[in-house]
């Protein structure tokens, strides 16, 4: 073999094996941001839900902390699985097109409780005829806050 000839084969197994280590790479982010059961919960809604939402609307549906799930969806925009768009306030997520059938294979196939994944889309069908029928962008009810307010410390009087 000349030396040439070489090079090319040393330059062409070198690209076969980052074509390969990149595959792992993208695999090895996709299971990753699969492994919690919450991810789960958020991707079976984007997926089969065949609408984007908002972070209070998933919040809604999930009954997590608005803090637990941003941090949750972070691996998944991160991987590229999901799409996040801002508005105003709000920042609607929606499953990259790319990745649509395949969750829902996986979904399918995931020995995950099904019940739950059933009982969150009813909650997104009732969230979303709700917000049809009061005809706003976002009206996923605001839980009140658990801290207490502070009071005011009243002045004392040196008397």
């Amino acid at each position: 073999m000349s030396r040439r000839n070489t090079r090319k084969f040393m330059l062409q197994k070198y690209i076969r094996y980052n074509e390969y280590a990149n595959m792992l790479e993208g695999m090895q982010n996709l299971f990753g941001a699969l492994s919690h059961p919450t991810r789960l919960r958020v991707l079976n809604l984007l997926a089969r839900g065949g609408r984007e939402f908002c972070v209070c609307e998933l919040v809604e549906i999930l009954k997590v902390p608005q803090s637990t799930l941003s941090r949750l969806l972070m691996p998944l925009r991160q991987s590229g699985i999901v799409q996040a768009e801002r508005a105003g306030q709000w920042v609607h997520y929606k499953i990259t097109p790319l990745y649509r059938s395949y969750i829902r294979m996986l979904l399918e196939k995931c020995p995950t409780e099904k019940f739950q994944l059933e009982s969150d889309l009813e909650r997104a069908t009732r969230l979303q005829a709700r917000n049809r029928a009061a005809a706003s962008y976002c009206t996923a009810k605001r839980r009140p806050s658990k801290k207490p307010v502070r009071q005011q410390r009243q002045k004392r009087s040196n008397v």
